[in-house]
């Protein structure tokens, strides 16, 4: 095999990686694979990586960055509960976690297809789908309910409904049933019937209560 091995050879490597991975599997795909897919020795691929799964958890680590410097703050939204109509806030909430690009959404795919057998992806999945919207939503729909902006509810519930619904469109990603983002709106509209605000006229119904 002809090495190409130049400047650009590690991201050459991450980029490939992030394809085969998405598209055959993390386990069903082999540092010679990678090797003969990106035309650069195996040997070669060990000096930047040391093992697969340290390509693994640069894909994450890469997720990670980008998905921590492109989510809307908690205390931003929280101050916003008493200002903004509440679709507006959760919607800027879904609009962070539908707004990925292709490349992230193939990384989420390997993590949600890894999980059942490779530790790091099953956190990958926690984190991402699990203990990040319980924080944000949570927060937000609780502080909403106080604040008497939305009717009380079962917001643990819509939470979970949600983190399934995003779970399982990125899991289809990597299928050959991809969502469609028609479907997927839909899907966030009719989770939206859950939500009720509270109008100006309901509040002043309270007050003379």
């Amino acid at each position: 095999m002809r090495d190409v091995e130049g400047p650009g050879t590690k991201q050459k490597i991450f980029d490939e990686a992030v394809r085969m991975f998405s598209e055959n599997g993390y386990k069903h795909v082999s540092v010679r694979d990678l090797a003969r897919a990106t035309g650069i020795q195996a040997a070669s691929i060990y000096n930047h990586y040391p093992s697969k799964s340290k390509i693994l958890e640069e894909l994450y680590n890469y997720f990670y960055e980008v998905e921590d410097g492109t989510r809307p703050s908690l205390d931003v939204l929280l101050e916003m509960v008493e200002t903004r109509p509440p679709a507006d806030i959760l919607n800027m909430i879904n609009g962070h976690y539908s707004g990925f690009d292709e490349k992230m959404l193939r990384i989420a795919a390997i993590a949600t297809d890894a999980s059942r057998t490779d530790e790091s992806s099953c956190a990958f999945v926690r984190r991402i789908f699990f203990d990040l919207p319980r924080h944000y939503i949570d927060a937000v729909l609780d502080k909403m309910i106080k604040s008497k902006r939305i009717e009380p509810f079962d917001y643990k519930a819509f939470r979970s409904l949600y983190a399934g619904m995003c779970f399982n469109a990125t899991k289809r990603c990597a299928t050959n049933f991809p969502i469609d983002p028609k479907e997927g709106a839909a899907a966030w509209k009719l989770l939206m019937t859950l939500i009720k605000p509270i109008t100006v006229e309901q509040k002043g119904e309270d007050g003379k209560a």
